[in-house]
């Protein structure tokens, strides 16, 4: 992940983040307004049928008036009243027929589809006022359903009532024609019984329609969209606009996905843009951890590196010097074990010259992590390194404990020191054997990596011990620290390895958990590697 999180991503994703942004929201809002013109468009059709419908009834309602004020209806002529009726159905084609009932006693004076004759008692209905009803609906008809408008005819001895009978055909050719399955168009009285319909206009005219069309209209209010079921079964959304004149209500369906799709990709764009500036915020917050993380790290390699190199340049002075103490001292106990000594002096000289020559030799390991010793710097190659070096170790280890090698071809050289390089890789593992006193598996890899702008090769010793303390960790390089008891080491093993790390321009990092630990040594990566490197990785 820390590899993933570099400035060249970052400024890639804030320029490119709020574009995606940009366009998220912009596709978002377009799909709202989508919808929103969706049903405009649809409300707008509906008022569009509503107007025309009531165009209708008021010419209906207009003529209605004509046939109200007969004047032989006071009269009570109705052989007039017939004549003049049949004059004002002619300029009417869309009439059926027109009635006369007396009143009284409910019989039908006059029905233009029957010659004048004896009248025909009816069942008597409600009365009526001035006021005209348009809520009957007559399925009976001599060519088709009719809606029945009646008003009472005013200044009638008895009093009479005028119905037309005018067809539904006529309201089902405002309709918008039916294109598909999902376009279907009606008007509804106030109880939400069919007056017109753009799908099986004679079996659905005068029926109720589907419950979500009744408790639309039953509502009250003027206009809407409500989502429901046709009478098919199909799912649809429908704007509906209600006429002031009738109550009737015109209802314009759309299907579903015409609304719910630009409502899911208005939703769905909208949230990929919040998680577009989530993963941004986020990423800049990760980057901002790193940074600081990074930057604490390097304040603690520094100060450690710092107090190394103080101790360091002290250390080799005094090695320097104890050096040139050992030095007389080594002569004159290697001058007198060559003289002629009784055997007790020469083996207690022995002994002094061989704890001297110990001596020797940790005064020569002293200046390992002071930066002040000499190296040989070349390509080393690490696949050779481990297979001159996994014999040493199995030794060095003992039976108890496996060394694996794990060797990638990205990590065949690196610039160092061979010797050194050995030395240190026998330090990590010794130190690992000692992590595992009951025994176990020491691995050994190595893989390529980009640090910064650099490519290293990290060499990794992973054990399965018991794991060391945070406080422990952070001082395991020092000089002369060790958590053996005494006797059992000097301390040095890991200060040498951070020496030569830090001389060849690498870094050493120590990470522990219960359970294991893992040594971690980064080396520049070889820039001329030598040809026996170039034969393996080919």
């Amino acid at each position: 992940m820390r590899e993933l999180i570099r400035p060249g991503w970052l400024i890639a994703a804030a320029v490119l983040l709020p574009i995606l942004l940009f366009v998220a929201v912009h596709t978002g809002f377009a799909a709202r307004e989508e919808r929103r013109a969706t049903e405009a468009n649809a409300i707008a059709r509906s008022e569009t049928v509503t107007a025309a419908a009531d165009a209708i009834l008021s010419r209906t309602i207009g003529a209605l008036d004509v046939l109200t004020t007969i004047r032989a209806l006071p009269r009570g002529d109705v052989a007039g009243a017939y004549l003049r009726m049949r004059q004002v159905k002619a300029l009417n084609p869309d009439w059926v027929t027109v009635t006369l009932t007396r009143v009284s006693d409910g019989v039908e004076l006059i029905d233009l589809r029957r010659a004048l004759g004896p009248g025909i008692a009816r069942p008597r209905g409600p009365g009526l006022s001035s006021a005209t009803r348009f809520e009957r609906i007559d399925r009976g008809g001599a060519l088709c359903p009719c809606v029945v408008i009646e008003r009472a005819a005013p200044g009638t001895a008895g009093g009479y009532v005028v119905a037309v009978f005018l067809s539904t055909k006529v309201f089902e050719r405002v309709l918008p024609a039916h294109r598909d399955e999902f376009e279907l168009n009606a008007i509804a009285t106030r109880q939400g019984n069919f007056v017109a319909r753009s799908l099986a206009q004679a079996k659905r005219v005068g029926m109720p329609g589907s419950i979500h069309l009744r408790n639309a209209v039953r509502g009250g209010e003027t206009s809407g969209i409500y989502r429901g079921v046709t009478l098919e079964g199909v799912e649809n959304y429908t704007a509906f606009t209600r006429s002031r004149l009738s109550g009737w209500s015109a209802h314009i369906a759309v299907g579903a996905n015409a609304i719910d799709d630009p409502a899911r990709l208005a939703f769905s764009s909208l949230g990929l843009a919040a998680l577009l500036t989530l993963a941004l915020a986020a990423a800049l917050i990760w980057f901002a951890l790193q940074r600081v993380t990074e930057g604490h790290n390097n304040a603690e390699r520094r100060d450690q590196a710092q107090k190394l190199e103080a101790l360091g340049q002290l250390t080799g002075g005094i090695a320097h010097d104890f050096n040139n103490l050992l030095t007389p001292i080594v002569g004159a106990l290697d001058f007198l074990i060559k003289g002629n000594l009784d055997e007790r002096p020469r083996r207690i000289a022995k002994a002094a010259l061989a704890s001297a020559e110990r001596a020797g030799k940790l005064t020569g390991q002293l200046p390992a992590f002071s930066r002040r010793q000499k190296l040989t710097i070349a390509s080393v190659d690490l696949a050779s390194l481990f297979e001159d070096v996994a014999p040493i170790l199995e030794q060095a280890v003992g039976k108890n404990y496996e060394v694996e090698f794990s060797l990638t071809t990205a990590s065949f050289c690196v610039d160092s020191d061979l010797h050194q390089l050995e030395l240190a890789l026998l330090n990590l593992v010794i130190n690992a054997r000692d992590a595992m006193p009951a025994g176990g598996t020491i691995r050994i890899e190595s893989r390529g990596e980009r640090v910064g702008a650099a490519e290293q090769v990290v060499i990794s010793v992973i054990d399965q011990g018991e794991g060391m303390s945070e406080d422990v960790r952070r001082r395991a390089v020092e000089p002369f620290f060790t958590t053996k008891r005494h006797g059992s080491g000097t301390g040095l093993g890991l200060a040498q390895v951070f020496g030569l790390m830090e001389q060849c321009g690498g870094s050493v990092e120590i990470t522990s958990a219960v359970g294991g630990r893992r040594s971690r040594c980064a080396c520049p990566r070889a820039t001329n590697p030598p040809r026996r490197a170039r034969a393996r990785r080919s």
